[in-house]
Formats: C-alpha cells, structure tokens, sequence
C-alpha cells in the first residue's frame, strides 16, 4: 500500500507532524508520500507512476523527484524555472520528463529538500528516534535534511525520480528571503 499524506501542524513542529501521520501507517511494508502543501503533481496518474518506482526500486531509503524551485540543486531541474509562474511551462516540463525519463532515477549523495518525500514505514522506524533527537529545537525547517543526512549515514539509498516533475510554489511571490510562517 501507498499512502499520500500532506502533513501539517499548528503548532509548527514539523517532525511531530510527520511521526503523527506515520503512526497511523500499521504494516511496515507500507510507503508513504509525504507532501508539502505548496506542491503540485502534474500527472493525474501520480500514485501509479510512483509505485512504478517503488516496484522497481525496492531497496530504496527515499525517493524525491525534480521541482521548479527549491534549494537542493540536484532536485532542481533547471534554475532558470525558478521564477517562471506558467503553469502550462511547468506542465510541458513534467510531459517531456514523464515521457523520455519515466523509470530512471539518479543516486544522490547529498542532503535534499523534503517537498516530496517516499519513505517506507520500516525506514522511518528505523530512523525515527534518531530524527526525533536531532529536530527537538526545530520547528519546521531542517527536518527535510536531517532525514536525508540520517539515511545516507545510514547507507540508505536516496534516489531522484527523473520522471516525475513536481511544482513547488515555495514562496515564488513572496521571495525565500520571507520566513513568515517558518522557523
């Protein structure tokens, strides 16, 4: 099973968020998507073209995938979308990605940015008091890279979706510079 989770917490604690939607995951075989929600999927069938990589990829510590703006330079697919605002740009971007990458992936050794995370259940057990040890002073950001950081010193696979494209808004009005909201 693949659950899809966008989580959120009011209090701004974003570890604890992601431990709460966990926790309702039983089977440790399970995957789960873990979503900001300022994120876009362009595909309808999204949830099928992930499972396609899981299915093949199975090994796998966390899968992420490409976005227009973020600050992981190897999830980025071009800096020059980072202030483009054309929907149909973006659009034309995951089309011609989906359609000559679907199936790749790229290996990454770096920390990245949690916009779109997949996990497995049993990865995030193995990770989870670690994780939690690290963000307790966090609010909702590092948490993204200390769960990259854990699973790579963990020898965990971090793998990029190359076929899958994904908006990020990721304050593309306001600037990055704006941590209204974020601490």
């Amino acid at each position: 099973m693949i659950w899809f989770f966008t989580p959120y917490s009011f209090e701004m604690k974003l570890f604890e968020a992601y431990d709460l939607y966990m926790s309702l995951i039983v089977n440790r075989e399970d995957w789960v998507v873990l979503m900001d929600g300022d994120t876009l999927f362009f595909q309808s069938n999204f949830g099928h073209l992930i499972k396609d990589y899981i299915d093949q990829y199975p090994d796998t510590g966390m899968f992420v995938c490409f976005t227009n703006r973020i600050g992981c330079r190897e999830q980025q697919y071009s800096e020059d979308l980072s202030a483009v605002d054309s929907l149909r740009m973006h659009c034309k971007i995951a089309d011609f990605l989906y359609n000559n990458h679907h199936g790749e992936v790229t290996e990454l050794q770096s920390s990245t940015s949690g916009f779109m995370m997949v996990l497995q259940k049993e990865t995030w057990n193995i990770i989870r008091n670690e994780l939690r040890e690290r963000t307790k002073n966090n609010f909702l950001l590092g948490v993204d890279r200390n769960i990259a950081s854990i699973l790579l010193e963990k020898k965990m696979l971090i793998r990029r979706l190359d076929g899958i494209f994904m908006l990020h808004y990721y304050r593309m009005v306001e600037g990055t510079a704006n941590k209204r909201g974020v601490k």
